[in-house]
């Protein structure tokens, strides 16, 4: 649709304005002389903006006030923290490990890595709120993610880095395993940047459609190879831990609370979360996150400390598509 049509009014377009997404895009500026000069699209931008505001009240009175934790989810919690046994050995990329299932692969250090363009294309007001009708299906994309849950919580026994923490935090091998878990869970010590980050969540994201497609029988690359993180040590296996700003979020309710905050945030429905790192953003400690949403778009998102705690939503830092 061009600044000249002044036709049916195109609500997956306005709905892209509303959110940002046309931002620095000729659709954007189509979108504003619409708006500024046919009163359908006057009338429907109202109309929105209104519905908007209200999901986004919703959201808010959410967060401050999270449903409880079902007692039959606390339950399986227990025994899952009863049943964990202890950090095992350390692990040589030349010998990967299986971890319910799933191949523990080798994390490419992202500061050797360089950034691709985000796609800022057209092809946003295709993926972005192709359902809207209107302020009841926004509505239920929120209620559908109060109950997000613990879903989406369990994380994999082992990690294949390094980094500085405390003796009180928690190893991401005493987190409960479940099987809607990341597909990979560690703390690399990396500390991303936002040029870095968007290309290093894309190469992950590949490794791992590789994997599944198959490939778990090729070798990782060797550990002195350039873009790597060298295998942990034996003196290093009391450093498989979750960093000490970030000791909260090895909790799994704590966790859970950040996971669901991140995906309402998003706002577009379920999620699948790829890959969780304790790690760092621009020198301070962040939970990076990994997912694809029901669009089938893959996401980088990295969140501070206090991510999912009442009044902090998902105390977003950076975040990108990456695929």
């Amino acid at each position: 649709m061009t600044a000249g049509q002044s036709s049916q009014v195109d609500l997956d377009l306005l709905a892209d304005y509303l959110g940002g997404v046309l931002t620095d895009t000729p659709e954007e500026a189509a979108v504003i002389r619409l708006i500024n000069t046919d009163p359908e699209w006057a009338s429907a931008h109202a109309e929105l903006r209104r519905a908007f505001d209200s999901v986004q009240e919703s959201l808010d009175v959410l967060a401050v006030a999270p449903e409880p934790m079902p007692a039959e989810v606390t339950d399986r919690l227990t025994a899952a923290l009863a049943n964990a046994g202890p950090i095992g050995p350390a692990t040589i990329p030349s010998q990967p490990t299986e971890v319910a299932g799933r191949r523990l692969s080798v994390v490419s250090d992202p500061r050797d890595r360089v950034a691709g363009d985000r796609d800022r294309t057209s092809r946003a007001s295709r993926r972005r709120w192709s359902r809207l009708a209107g302020p009841v299906a926004v509505a239920a994309a929120a209620v559908a993610f109060a109950g997000f849950g613990l879903s989406r919580l369990g994380m994999p026994a082992e990690d294949r880095g390094v980094t500085p923490n405390s003796a009180d935090a928690p190893a991401i091998s005493e987190l409960p395993m479940d099987k809607f878990a990341p597909e990979r869970a560690f703390a690399s010590g990396t500390d991303y940047t936002s040029t870095t980050l968007p290309a290093t969540l894309a190469t992950l994201g590949r490794h791992s459609g590789e994997e599944r497609s198959g490939a778990d029988t090729a070798a990782p690359p060797p550990s002195d190879s350039p873009g790597t993180l060298a295998a942990p040590s034996a003196r290093q296996e009391d450093r498989n831990r979750i960093p000490a700003a970030l000791a909260r979020l090895g909790d799994p309710t704590a966790l859970t609370a950040c996971l669901d905050a991140i995906a309402l945030t998003h706002g577009l429905g379920p999620v699948t979360f790829k890959l969780v790192d304790f790690a760092a953003f621009d020198g301070t400690p962040a939970l990076v996150v990994a997912f694809t949403d029901q669009t089938g778009a893959r996401w980088g998102w990295v969140s501070g400390a206090e991510c999912g705690q009442p009044g902090s939503g998902s105390d977003t830092r950076y975040h990108a598509r990456v695929g």
